[in-house]
């Protein structure tokens, strides 16, 4: 067999454990998200408010566990933390834009409608975060600056 295969073979191993990595991280993010939202609900705290403090802790439990469990990313905070709060920025914005068109252009039912788009929107996010939130390659001035 060619090296070239086995080169082939460990870069795809190692992009599908990144990948389900992402997962766990974005699961356990989400879990985070509706823990906090239920718990404050139960305290008596309105809904709207809850949903947006579990949102508020959600994203924080995903950017450090994209950045140290899934990217393994040696930027510093300093740069990766703007970086995430920009695509988080943007995701939202192509989730609104997404969800709108596919329930009320075309006409899908808000249930496979939201599936498309959560589907859509996660990928999105992992090209995001791995190309451009927690990529430390090629970012000289981070590399000699730590958090």
């Amino acid at each position: 067999m060619p090296a070239g295969v086995d080169v082939l073979r460990l870069l795809n191993s190692a992009r599908l454990a990144e990948t389900m990595r992402f997962i766990v991280s974005g699961g356990a993010a989400t879990l985070s998200h509706w823990l906090t939202m239920a718990l404050l609900i139960l305290a008596g705290m309105d809904s709207a408010m809850a949903t947006a403090a579990g949102a508020a802790i959600g994203a924080g439990v995903n950017y450090l566990m994209q950045k140290t469990y899934t990217f393994r990313s040696e930027s510093s905070h300093r740069v990766a933390l703007p970086r995430y709060i920009a695509a988080c920025a943007l995701l939202w914005l192509a989730n609104l834009l997404l969800f709108v068109s596919l329930n009320r252009l075309f006409a899908l039912p808000v249930v496979p409608a939201q599936f498309v788009t959560t589907a859509l929107v996660a990928m999105m996010s992992y090209l995001l975060y791995r190309r451009i939130v927690f990529n430390s390659s090629g970012i000289a001035h981070d590399r000699n600056s730590r958090d």
